[in-house]
């Protein structure tokens, strides 16, 4: 989803923001959980599921039921294939 408006995605099953556009959509200030975060952009979206992507720290699932779940990245060596 791009955009700060996340109410116009409601009724979707799921969404898939990074954590910019998370801590942006919800409007939270930085110091906020991401239980918080994730929290608001569930009723504001009126998602089942948000998947919330970190970076290096992998993503972070959460649904309406109140289940967090981490999923850590896991790096790979990259081979270019290319020539």
């Amino acid at each position: 989803p791009k955009g700060r408006d996340f109410s116009r995605y409601y009724g979707c099953r799921a969404i898939k923001p990074n954590l910019s556009e998370a801590y942006g959509a919800s409007g939270c200030p930085e110091h906020a959980s991401l239980e918080e975060v994730a929290d608001r952009l569930l009723a504001i979206s009126g998602a089942e599921e948000l998947f919330i992507t970190r970076s290096k720290e992998g993503i972070s699932y959460f649904n309406r039921k109140g289940v967090r779940q981490d999923i850590p990245a896991q790096a790979r060596e990259l081979w270019d294939v290319t020539g």
